[in-house]
């Protein structure tokens, strides 16, 4: 699908995992809105979240770090 401003979707955010990002590194991917639940899922896969850390601990918590609202005028 295409749109007016030569861009795929409306929407992108930058999903990071919290867990890595306390301990310094920056892990995240972009993902494309709208998306499913099941694309989602295999991002938190990819970028460590349900992984353990180094004392056991599940990674659980990520938040968008950046996002992009593509339009007309970008």
């Amino acid at each position: 699908m295409g749109y007016a401003y030569d861009h795929d979707c409306p929407f992108e955010a930058f999903i990071t995992n919290l867990g890595k990002y306390n301990e310094g590194a920056l892990v995240g991917e972009w993902v494309k809105f709208l998306t499913t639940a099941e694309e989602l899922q295999k991002v938190f896969e990819r970028i460590g979240i349900g992984s353990k850390d180094d004392f056991g601990h599940p990674y659980e918590e990520w938040f968008i770090t950046d996002y992009r609202i593509m339009n007309d005028a970008t």
